[in-house]
């Protein structure tokens, strides 16, 4: 779906940008950042939601055969990367973790929340993605027909445990977090698309909407919770755009929009792989003091970070996914729209 891949581009955009201002701030000794930034994370687990409904749509898929199709094509990109990352940090593991505290090999690999450090850290969000595949995988196991009302039943009885009981050990914190609710409006933006899209206007209002929310939080501050300034918004832009999808595909082919595909299509690679890459250009421009170059570093972290992104999913993270899909003899997602990681 175009209008996904340019989502997906967006999210991930939005916390390169984000890291990119922090490493900034960090090298030019100025404390600068975007919170606004984190938001691609809520805006991947949305559609991480959405997609997962939409590619078992009509489709006899049983639970165990999704969860392994997810594995398949999540870990071994990131495995690989964290493998190249477990290489530097016996060199050097400053150079891996840089703000300190405990770095678990083990559960880097295996994405198990204790609460330590990941030699990859984007990988907390991975189990997060993780936990929703399992829940999904459980509802496809009990019938493909009514896979969203009970995927959904199940993340919101863990969400009230863990409002009630306030869960403190790393695990049960991922198992019954609020966040897993923009999986649940994931599910809902596909059920709109599905259901009710037809109406252009109100595709166009639902957009609206939640631009103007985006905006607004983005200039004063989370209003409640990550949840509602983030996640709400972030749903009524999902149902507007895909709600526009045969619009968006007769859109005519720009510059920009070639380049936000291209940014949506090599998501994960990108997602996984820039903040090495943000760290080893900040060096690079510390070093070769290019105070000159100071007001684009910004801008040149995040190009470099999209370059490399794209080098590596052309060249490695396609690569891994034809092999484990050759070995699957089926394809990973229809219509290649996978999330992110998720």
């Amino acid at each position: 779906m175009t209008s996904v891949q340019y989502l997906r581009g967006v999210a991930a955009l939005l916390v390169v940008v984000y890291h990119a201002v922090y490493k900034h701030g960090q090298i030019s000794g100025i404390s600068s950042s975007w919170s606004f930034g984190q938001s691609g994370v809520d805006l991947f687990f949305i559609i991480s939601g959405f997609i997962m409904s939409y590619t078992t749509d009509r489709r006899a898929v049983g639970g165990v055969a999704f969860f392994k199709a997810r594995m398949a094509r999540i870990l071994p990109l990131y495995w690989s990367l964290s493998i190249a990352a477990f290489l530097v940090f016996l060199v050097s593991p400053r150079l891996i973790n840089r703000s300190g505290g405990t770095t678990t090999i083990l559960h880097s690999f295996t994405l198990f929340p204790v609460g330590d450090k990941l030699l990859i850290q984007n990988g907390w969000t991975l189990s997060f993605e993780f936990w929703f595949y399992i829940i999904f995988a459980a509802a496809l196991a009990m019938g493909t027909s009514h896979r969203i009302p009970k995927a959904s039943a199940i993340l919101l009885v863990l969400f009230v445990i863990g409002y009630v009981f306030t869960p403190t050990r790393p695990a049960l914190e991922v198992a019954t977090n609020p966040l897993l609710l923009e999986f649940f409006m994931g599910m809902i933006a596909f059920l709109y698309f599905k259901n009710i899209r037809q109406k252009v206007v109100v595709n166009v209002i639902l957009l609206f909407t939640g631009l103007v929310s985006l905006v607004y939080v983005g200039t004063h501050g989370i209003v409640e919770n990550q949840l509602v300034s983030y996640g709400v918004p972030f749903m009524l832009v999902v149902c507007g755009l895909v709600g526009m999808e045969s619009l968006m595909n007769r859109l005519p082919t720009m510059f920009l929009t070639r380049i936000l595909r291209a940014i949506g299509d090599s998501s994960y690679s990108l997602y996984l792989i820039h903040p090495f890459v943000i760290s080893v250009v900040a060096i690079v421009v510390v070093k070769a003091r290019l105070a000159v170059l100071d007001p684009f570093t910004t801008l040149i972290l995040v190009v470099s970070s999209c370059v490399v992104g794209y080098i590596c999913y052309l060249f490695i993270e396609c690569k891994l996914n034809a092999l484990f899909r050759a070995r699957r003899h089926g394809p990973a997602s229809p219509d290649g729209t996978h999330a992110l990681p998720q």
